[in-house]
């Protein structure tokens, strides 16, 4: 997922750091190109700060004076994941092994640039015929149940109506339903869409009181714009998985700065690509929770950031785990934990290189049309922005459909 500024945040945890640098991609980890030495570097710049200091801008440049030498200084999951995929582009091969067979399920191959031309400069753009009618989906393909709340999108596109799944992701859905009472997703763009595959959602909007949590004192401006979430301080809350949501086609999910980093942003998902064995899905899902469960265990053992030979040796581990499987292949366990989804996105499709790496809290059950048309408007070809208004206009929450 991405942004565009590197600036400090704190999590719910009072720990304090710099949000990585990423492009507007949900796939994104075969972007991040840092170097160990820079990721090394960036963890020793890490400094303390309260809870309620969260959100600042902070520039690079003023934090070069703090200690490089610090001890005991906070360690957390987001920098042991920076360090890892700088070390995916030098020594594992292993990642490169994985990534080769997802890539060849059709999942997040990318644009190749010749589509990416065909429909950044096409003379006509779909968006021209907005607002559209919304559709009825069909059958949820979700493999669990809810009885809603549902929330319907009012968007210059058309209605998208989805439902929540307040049991399964409970932090999830109340932060969304907050914020949408709120109105802080009116008027918040479209802000980044590729081509019948997914768009990013729920940036704050400049000048929407709903979106700061700091009222300005007498005499001083309002600032807006920086993401937030609905509880105490706009603080992040962590990510929620359940095996019962997928990012089937049509699915709405969180989008997180790093592990358990969710403010606002969400996405949503209408690709039909379906896979054919099941192999790159249970591929897929293995190597994402394999990787945060390691990630977390490691985080948990080390709450002070770790010396050099200590990540070496985890880098070692993480080589041999991951080595696993590109030989052994995935555990039978793992087939058939996953067979139920493995079978849904062969009938629905969808990106299942998403699963485990981000909060899945909705489907859309009506208006997939208009989702899909939204993700086939002309767009910047640097930002992949819609050149056109593509925006939320308001948020309605029922507990019911008629």
């Amino acid at each position: 997922m991405g942004f565009e500024d590197n600036e400090k945040y704190d999590s719910a945890d009072g720990e304090t750091g710099e949000r990585p640098d990423r492009t507007h991609d949900l796939g994104d980890g075969e972007n991040n190109k840092g170097k160990v030495a820079a990721i090394f570097d960036a963890v020793r710049r890490r400094v303390d700060s309260k809870a309620d200091e969260s959100h600042k801008d902070a520039d690079v440049a003023d934090r070069e004076d703090v200690d490089e030498d610090e001890e005991d200084e906070p360690f957390g999951p987001k920098e042991l994941l920076a360090y890892i995929k700088g070390l995916g582009k030098v020594k594992l091969a292993a990642i490169v092994a994985v990534a080769v067979l997802v890539l060849a399920g059709g999942v997040f191959a990318g644009f190749q640039a010749a589509q990416s031309r065909q429909y950044v400069t096409t003379a006509t753009d779909i968006a021209d015929r907005f607002p559209l009618k919304a559709e009825d989906v069909g059958a949820n393909p979700q493999l669990v149940g809810s009885d809603g709340p549902y929330a319907i999108l009012h968007t210059t596109a058309g209605d998208i109506t989805m439902i929540l799944y307040p049991d399964q992701a409970p932090k999830a859905v109340e932060n969304f339903i907050e914020l949408a009472k709120r109105g802080y997703y009116d008027g918040s763009a479209f802000y980044f869409v590729k081509k019948d595959q997914y768009a990013e959602l729920g940036k704050p909007v400049a000048g929407n009181p709903a979106t700061t949590t700091t009222p300005p004192a007498d005499g001083e401006e309002a600032k807006y714009g920086d993401e937030i979430s609905s509880f105490e301080g706009g603080l992040p809350f962590p990510d929620e998985f359940h095996d019962g949501l997928h990012n089937f086609n049509g699915a709405v999910g969180m989008v997180n700065d790093a592990y358990n980093m969710n403010y606002s942003r969400f996405y949503y998902v209408v690709s039909d690509a379906k896979t054919e064995n099941g192999d790159d899905v249970a591929m897929s899902i293995y190597y994402n929770e394999l990787t945060r469960n390691l990630i977390d265990t490691y985080q948990a053992e080390h709450p002070v950031r770790p010396t050099d030979e200590e990540l070496a040796e985890f880098q070692d581990e993480l080589n041999a785990k991951l080595q696993g499987i590109a030989t052994d292949g995935v555990p039978q366990e793992t087939y058939d934990r996953y067979a139920s989804a493995i079978e849904r996105y062969k009938e629905v499709g969808g990106i299942w290189s998403l699963d485990h790496r981000y909060t899945v809290f909705g489907q859309i059950v009506r208006g997939l049309n208009v989702a899909k048309a939204a993700t086939e408007v002309l767009v910047d070809p640097n930002t992949r922005t819609p050149k056109k208004e593509l925006a939320i206009l308001s948020v309605e929450i029922v507990d019911s459909l008629e």
